[in-house]
């Protein structure tokens, strides 16, 4: 090591240490509370002596040791071949083979486009207790600091809280992936010039019937569990979870990723979301939630089972860029009647395609089939939506919602309420067999329809209860003249409507919308 950088090092020992003995568990719980200051560089081994000095650790210490040393590998421990490797062309450190009780870290650095740097710790142990975390800092040249960005990979920071996800920092290249050891998933990030970013979710591994000697069932979760199902698969070219139960479907709700509900598979939620025991079994993403708790719209990402009138419901709370596609004649039910089969509350950019959703049976309260409360751009397209306690859809304080080429049919109250919706379009979908109320019952919202069908609904009921203008051009309406309620309010400019008083009429012919049932 030449003088300059032992001169460095020399400044840097000089510097008083904030805390000692660190636990990695106080590390994960403050290290994103403190900026760390007087740091000369931004090279690896300067910013690891000062993060080291700030929050000191065993691993820690053994990495900055053999880098004073200036070697690129030394085993400290010939016993478990516990070594330190130093790689200062590519910028990244790390610690290894310690035994079953020693920590292990591991450091690296990328160049950001702003002129600053990003440093990354990963530091663990293999037990009492198990974990793993990672720390992300800004370093900045002009004020010589390093800022902790907790939401350097976005939620994946709260994510990874649970003790199922191990780290891959960059020695090579620029991609950093995130293991899930529970669900055999590899997530990979791709460096945009500031940040790692989600790219892709990869399979690691397949369970497959020779990894149990008793049988798929003899590692305790039984057949339908190991089955390799709820593995990332190609499907229209494009990477997709495969599900076929309750289980699967709710463990591959994450932001970024594609769902693939199996061919010939119905998932019924109820029993899962009945299941107290199961969920908390889990993460603190999953919440087993009382009837009138208030809402966890500011509590980040939750997967709910969320109390109501006669039973459980399962609410998403602000994911994004998730799409969830039937593979052919795939339906996903519930039971209660007084349930959403699928409630999003703060989503965005959520896609559900070729389903058919549902009830087991009506209902006479709350509860539709699917509820948008906030977020935006949910679209729904080719879907089957059916049978719900009240309506097919509640919207509620959300923007730019879509439905194409869907059916919305035999609803115990209406087709759909919306309720300061700044844009909602529905182009080619089928409205019929729907009663009691006022069927599209709309207030504060902007509503198009495209290519539209409404027929076989009940005539007694208004078909249309707006409180301000809406959009309608190209559409078939079957329905007595005498109920078809604020249709004054319709702007018809465009492609010309048909009516016809007979909500039966036998001419109608049918068409091809709605899922894929081969």
């Amino acid at each position: 090591m030449n003088n300059m950088k032992k001169l460095i090092f020399t400044m840097a020992l000089m510097l008083p240490m904030v805390v000692l003995g660190a636990s990695i568990q106080t590390i994960r719980a403050e290290w994103a509370t403190r900026v760390i200051n007087h740091v000369p560089t931004g090279g690896l081994g300067i910013m690891l002596e000062r993060f080291d000095q700030t929050w000191p650790t065993a691993a820690g210490g053994d990495i900055c040791q053999v880098m004073q040393l200036g070697v690129a590998k030394k085993v400290l421990d010939p016993d478990d071949g516990y070594t330190v490797e130093v790689d200062a062309k590519n910028g990244y450190a790390e610690s290894y083979n310690g035994g079953s009780d020693r920590q292990y870290m591991s450091a690296c650095v990328w160049r950001r486009s702003n002129g600053h740097r990003l440093f990354a710790v990963v530091i663990g142990q293999p037990v009492d207790p198990e974990i793993e975390i990672i720390c992300f800092y800004d370093y900045d040249p002009q004020k010589h600091t390093l800022t902790p960005e907790p939401n350097a990979i976005g939620d994946w920071m709260d994510r990874t809280a649970r003790g199922d996800y191990s780290f891959k920092l960059p020695r090579e290249g620029k991609e950093l992936l995130i293991f899930d050891s529970r669900d055999q998933l590899s997530h990979h990030f791709r460096w945009n010039g500031m940040r790692p970013v989600f790219d892709r979710t990869e399979q690691t591994a397949d369970v497959t019937p020779d990894m149990f000697p008793g049988g798929l069932a003899d590692d305790g979760r039984g057949p339908e569990e190991t089955e390799p199902d709820g593995t990332v698969i190609q499907y229209d070219g494009e990477q997709y979870i495969r599900v076929h139960t309750a289980e699967q479907f709710l463990r591959s709700i994450i932001s970024g990723c594609n769902i693939l509900v199996a061919k010939d598979t119905e998932i019924n939620l109820t029993p899962l979301l009945n299941n107290k025991a199961w969920w908390n079994k889990q993460n603190y993403y999953f919440k087993w939630c009382s009837e009138g708790e208030p809402s966890l719209t500011d509590m980040g990402q939750r997967i709910t089972s969320e109390e109501v009138f006669d039973g459980r419901q399962l609410t998403i709370q602000n994911y994004k860029q998730i799409v969830i596609q039937g593979e052919g004649n795939s339906r996903i039910v519930v039971e209660p009647r007084y349930a959403f089969c699928m409630n999003f509350l703060g989503c965005e950019q959520i896609e559900i395609r070729n389903l058919t959703i549902g009830h087991t049976t009506g209902g006479y309260c709350q509860g539709g089939v699917i509820g948008v409360q906030g977020g935006w751009r949910i679209s729904i397209q080719s879907c089957d939506l059916y049978g719900c306690g009240t309506y097919g859809l509640e919207l509620n304080a959300t923007r730019d919602f879509s439905m194409y080429r869907s059916v919305i049919h035999d609803c115990t109250y209406g087709i759909m309420t919306l309720q300061d919706v700044e844009f909602a379009k529905f182009e080619q979908c089928d409205f019929r067999n729907n009663r009691e109320f006022t069927l599209v019952d709309s207030r504060g919202s902007n509503v198009q329809f495209n290519e539209c069908r409404f027929y076989a609904n009940a005539g007694t009921a208004p078909l249309f209860g707006f409180d301000r203008e809406f959009f309608m051009q190209g559409c078939t309406i079957c329905h007595p003249t005498l109920n078809l309620g604020t249709i004054h309010l319709a702007d018809q400019s465009g492609a010309k409507n048909w009516f016809d008083p007979n909500p039966l009429n036998p001419d109608l012919p049918q068409r091809s919308i709605g899922p894929d049932q081969k």
